[in-house]
């Protein structure tokens, strides 16, 4: 049965999971992302909001192997890991009363990477923006705690070229490559070539996840979040090529927008307050 609230639901999940990206990109101790998760838990009105990773629930990782990014509704994941070692883990949450939710994956160059869990206990809806916002979310988080890793190791930063970072940051904005090369002046293809580029240097397995590292590396802004003073993760307003966001739907010659998108797993939903 459908709850009473899930029509109205829709615009706030999709908000409430935006409005956490700022304070995971920020995010200073690990603890601090676990904390933002745990809050957009309570906005969500969600029984469980929690990033599990591979050396603490491995078994849950291993379900989606090296596969793409879909997420999978609770029904689904019970139904695939009934026989393997995470059945116990989903039982639990079974008998804890979880009825309803998703899991969504973050891939990298081994394979999933982690896993965010929404669990809910009751039945919930989720259009394809909400499971967008939270795929989001769940990739903001993964690479926020991966940063935090990285700098208390003492890891060498990604060098990225002032090109890339432009490419990146137009990424961000839901353009595709062609929509790219318009903005900036060159061909789809030699967008592709720059994309291609930052994301091996970022570790990175499509231009997506690509641009979503560099925001949190603080090494690329939305244009239209720089130009408000918007600033990357580090906080130190890392410079960026100058560009402006256009105000009109682009359109040109040389094929259709999207052409040549070699690294292209769809557009990016924006949500909308």
């Amino acid at each position: 049965m459908r709850h009473a609230g899930d029509m109205r639901m829709q615009p706030a999940l999709v908000r409430s999971a935006f409005a956490v990206l700022p304070a995971l990109i920020q995010a200073r101790v690990p603890d601090d992302v676990h904390q933002e998760l745990e809050r957009l838990a309570r906005r969500l009105e969600a029984a469980v909001c929690r990033l599990q990773e591979p050396g603490v629930q491995a078994g849950l990782c291993d379900l989606f192997g090296s596969g793409g990014d879909e997420p999978l509704r609770w029904s689904a994941l019970r139904q695939l890991g009934a026989q393997g070692p995470v059945s116990g883990e989903l039982a639990a949450y079974a008998a804890d009363g979880i009825r309803d939710g998703i899991a969504c994956p973050v891939h990298g160059a081994g394979g999933c990477r982690a896993v965010l869990l929404v669990l809910y206990n009751r039945s919930v809806t989720l259009g394809p923006e909400a499971c967008d916002a939270l795929m989001l979310v769940s990739k903001a988080a993964f690479l926020a705690l991966s940063r935090l890793r990285r700098a208390a190791a003492g890891t060498m930063p990604v060098v990225l070229t002032s090109r890339e970072i432009e490419c990146l940051a137009w990424v961000l904005e839901g353009k595709t490559n062609w929509e790219i090369g318009v903005l900036t002046g060159v061909s789809a293809r030699t967008v592709q070539f720059h994309l291609a580029n930052a994301a091996r240097k970022l570790d990175a397995c499509n231009r997506i996840q690509a641009g979503v590292r560099a925001l949190l590396a603080g090494l690329a802004v939305p244009p239209s979040h720089a130009a408000h003073g918007w600033l990357p993760a580090n906080g130190s307003g890392v410079p960026l090529p100058v560009v402006q966001r256009e105000s009109t739907v682009l359109q040109g010659e040389g094929g259709a927008p999207g052409a040549g998108d070699g690294l292209s797993t769809g557009p990016v939903r924006h949500a909308r307050s």
